[in-house]
Order: C-alpha cells, then sequence, then structure tokens
C-alpha cells in the first residue's frame, strides 16, 4: 500500500472511531434535554407556589384543606381526621395522604 493509502486508511479509522463517539455524544445529549424539562418543569412549579399560596384557603365548606397539595401541584385536598389523642389532633390529606398534627 502507498504513502497515501495508508494515510488515507488512518484517516477512515479515526472517522470511524468517531462514529462511536457521535452516536455517545447523541445519547448523552438526548438525556441531558430530558434532564432540563423535568428540571424546568420543577422550576416552573416553584414559580407558582406563591402564586397558589394567595389561593390557598384552610378551610373549605366546613372541612381542612390540605396546605402541601395546593402549593405543590395545585390540587385542593381534604384533610380527613383520624384518631388522635386528647392532646393532638390528627389529620390525613386524602390525596398526598401527608399527616398533619396539631395541639388540641
Amino acid at each position: 500500500m502507498s504513502l497515501e493509502g495508508k494515510l488515507r486508511q488512518i484517516a477512515r479509522e479515526v472517522a470511524d472511531a468517531n462514529v462511536d463517539r457521535i452516536l455517545a455524544f447523541e445519547k448523552e445529549k438526548l438525556e441531558l434535554d430530558a434532564r432540563q424539562r423535568e428540571l424546568q418543569a420543577k422550576l416552573d412549579a416553584a414559580n407558582l407556589a406563591n402564586d397558589r399560596l394567595v389561593e390557598y384557603e384552610p378551610r373549605t365548606k366546613g372541612d381542612y384543606m390540605c396546605p402541601k397539595c395546593p402549593i405543590n401541584s395545585g390540587i385542593a385536598a381534604r384533610l380527613k381526621p383520624i384518631d388522635g389523642t386528647d392532646r393532638l389532633d390528627r389529620f390525613r390529606c386524602e390525596v398526598c395522604r401527608e399527616v398533619f398534627e396539631f395541639p388540641a
């Protein structure tokens, strides 16, 4: 093989190696794009928290309302009383299942 042929062969091997790198980079970019979309959704939700706080009503139609669900996800969720003690009132959210305890 001539010197030019050998140089061309080396160039082909370098190009072939870059094909594998391109595939790896494309996969990594797709993963980063998905992560960016996930972070943007979390950022958007966090930015809505103050707006949602203005609309939060702790009690609606006689029912106590979860303080987390409307802020985090915009969902109005009732708190149901659960067994407490003579010193503690306990409630569980019907949506997020969080338990809230308050002095009786």
